[in-house]
């Protein structure tokens, strides 16, 4: 048993019965090992190993003779080609005396040699690696570069894009992101043709260009309002609000009287792994005055409907409280809450849809409503109704930020 590794240039034949290897590509075995087995004969099949560390065109030559030179029946030299994960790349047989050749690629991998001569022989080995791109797929982000290699060649390579909008490659294989998109960088050199895939992805989004935009949107329209909550975490884009006064609910008592109101809202957040992310809300509060007793609000559902559609989404309620009011002589209890339409990680794209379009109606309303079915029912006019649809458009535009 020999081991044989490492890389392969050109053949080299010497003394008849002897066994070489190229030195480049594949490493020599050692001399004392070939003459051994040069000129005797195999009873049993002897076994080497080498490796290939690249893809590689391999040629295979082998010649057996006669054991005897007046023998009758000269025998037979087979040789058997294994990939370590038991593929075989080549078995061939032959009558001795005789000898054959022939080239085939191999990958890279360890492979084994089995030979079984009844007269003496020697084998060669020599090939070429295969050209082979440093990078198969790339992603990059917009206004990046990549330079791309071609391995083991020295002729000059020819460089080409399929799509040249979305990833260009000059004559050194330098490549830049130009828009997202997908494009195939293609290297043509000896008659061969290598590809890489370039994905170009959007730049990651900005907390501080995001909110610059939202600041701009506020101060170039009029009816909305741009706050920061917190400097370089937290900020929000208000449209108007709408009101309501009543003293009608599903509470039948008398002596109390409801207020509320509603608007949505853009909320830009920087996550903990500093990415930032929008949330489409809904605020809604509502207060309850009475003169009978105490009264205990807490935001349960926001509904939405017009003539022919309807639509719910869960409040979180953010704050709820009760208590006498020893001045007006007057008990009031008071909720808030919440409803998240749409963020840019969770975007509810069929939702969205659906109440731009309600918001396009003649009429809708909403309504927002406790725990125990106390509501209060809003009318959208027309010009909330507008308002509330450019900021939506706005989040949408936002989003493609993502």
């Amino acid at each position: 048993m020999k081991y044989l590794k490492g890389s392969l240039l050109t053949m080299l034949l010497v003394i008849m019965g002897c066994i070489f290897w190229e030195t480049r590509d594949v490493k020599a075995a050692e001399p004392d090992f070939f003459e051994e087995y040069s000129y005797g004969v195999s009873d049993d099949h002897e076994e080497y190993y080498f490796s290939l560390e690249y893809k590689c065109s391999l040629t295979i030559y082998m010649e057996g003779r006669q054991e005897y030179e007046y023998s009758y029946d000269g025998g037979e030299m087979s040789v058997i080609l294994d990939k370590e994960d038991g593929i075989f790349a080549f078995d061939k047989t032959i009558d001795l005396p005789g000898s054959f050749k022939k080239t085939i690629t191999l990958e890279a991998g360890e492979y084994d040699l089995y030979v079984e001569s009844e007269g003496p022989y020697y084998i060669a080995l020599s090939g070429e690696y295969y050209p082979e791109l440093s990078e198969d797929e790339i992603t990059l982000e917009v206004g990046k570069t990549k330079k791309l290699k071609v391995n083991r060649i020295n002729s000059k390579v020819k460089w080409s894009s399929s799509k040249k909008s979305v990833a260009t490659v000059n004559n050194k294989g330098v490549v830049r992101a130009k828009k997202a998109g997908e494009a195939t960088i293609m290297a043509e050199c000896d008659g061969k043709k290598l590809k890489c895939i370039v994905t170009v992805e959007k730049k990651p989004a900005s907390y501080r260009v995001i909110s610059r935009k939202m600041r701009t949107f506020a101060k170039k329209n009029k009816n909305y309002k741009f706050k920061t909550i917190d400097v370089g975490n937290k900020c929000c884009l208000y449209a108007c609000s709408a009101k309501a006064l009543s003293s009608e609910s599903k509470i039948y008592s008398e002596g109390y009287v409801m207020y509320s109101s509603l608007y949505p809202y853009i909320e830009l957040v920087k996550k903990k792994n500093d990415e930032p992310e929008i949330r489409l809300k809904y605020f809604g509060e509502t207060v309850k005055i009475s003169a009978y007793g105490f009264t205990s609000l807490y935001c349960i559902t926001l509904k939405a409907f017009t003539s022919n559609r309807r639509m719910n989404f869960m409040m979180k309620n953010i704050y709820n409280k009760y208590y006498y009011n020893y001045s007006n002589y007057y008990y009031e209890g008071r909720m808030k809450g919440y409803s998240i339409i749409s963020t840019s990680s969770k975007l509810e794209s069929s939702k969205l849809k659906k109440f731009k379009t309600m918001l396009k109606q003649s009429s809708l309303s909403m309504r927002i409503t406790s725990f125990d079915d106390t509501y209060m029912q809003i009318s959208i006019s027309t010009a909330i109704r507008r308002n509330w649809d450019k900021l939506l458009k706005e989040y949408e535009l936002l989003l493609k930020e993502f």
